[in-house]
């Protein structure tokens, strides 16, 4: 064969890569199918996630308001109990003074004054202007509804303490030992029932919060994922794999054209 042959050889170069990959190569990037499912996919997300922050709004909202009644509970509840040690401290007083005679009247004014203070207390423990510690039915003050669980948080008569203290101090002159001992008993029937309101109401209030944090926490992370979602590209992702993928094609077609060449070159010279 001559040399001159090698003019048609040389024709064979990457100009000969099939049609439908020098086509490809031009791809612009717009993938109208994916661009499609891509605003379907965000639409559908974007409902999920208002819903779902809906929902934890709600129930944080409502669990807020609980915490709110129930924390007031507990801060009066607790000034309620600093009265009645202070009734019971008076009484104390009286008993190591030992002048029931002369001392009696000055710690029954020291009760009386102490019980107008702890009535006051229940007066003012109010949540959107219900009474939380004067309830004689025990109305509901709020119902707090979320995700996990409801509370229902009922108002108590505390006043029924105070009255009770008074009834049985009536009858107590407070003239000997065995006097003020039976009104200390009374004193501490009365702290015992404060108490158990007290434990009650901080019991829903610790679980209220638990809750709240959890909330927090679901409403942080939703936020997240969210966000991670709307920057996902999905048509621009696609469209820059089905780049990368043709390059690479054209690359592996040129070097293989090019290594042809070369061995029909190479079996010219021979």
């Amino acid at each position: 064969m001559e040399v001159n042959n090698l003019n048609s050889v040389s024709n064979v170069s990457v100009n000969n890569v099939p049609k439908q990959y020098v086509d490809k190569s031009k791809f612009d990037g717009s993938v109208g199918i994916i661009d499609e499912n891509n605003d379907a996919l965000k639409v559908s997300i974007n409902e999920i996630y208002n819903k779902k922050r809906d929902e934890l709004s709600h129930s944080l909202r409502n669990l807020n308001e609980g915490i709110a009644a129930t924390q007031i509970s507990v801060n009066a509840l607790g000034k309620q109990q600093e009265n009645l040690n202070h009734i019971g401290s008076a009484l104390i007083k009286l008993e190591n003074s030992g002048d029931y005679e002369n001392k009696r009247f000055e710690t029954a004014q020291e009760i009386s004054d102490q019980l107008n203070e702890y009535n006051k207390e229940a007066d003012n423990a109010r949540y959107n202007k219900k009474l939380l510690l004067d309830d004689q039915y025990g109305d509901e003050i709020i119902n707090v509804v979320t995700q996990s669980k409801n509370y229902q948080i009922n108002g108590v008569n505390t006043k029924a303490i105070s009255q009770d203290l008074v009834t049985s101090l009536q009858s107590n002159s407070l003239s000997s030992s065995e006097d003020v001992t039976s009104a200390l008993g009374n004193v501490d029937e009365a702290l015992k029932k404060s108490r158990t309101f007290s434990e009650d109401f901080s019991q829903m209030n610790n679980e209220m919060k638990q809750v709240a944090r959890g909330t927090l926490n679901e409403q942080i992370n939703l936020l997240k994922d969210n966000t991670r979602l709307k920057d996902m590209n999905f048509g621009s992702d696609f469209s820059d794999f089905s780049k990368t993928n043709i390059t690479t094609q054209l690359g592996n077609l040129a070097a293989s054209q090019a290594h042809i060449i070369q061995e029909q070159t190479s079996k010219l010279l021979v």
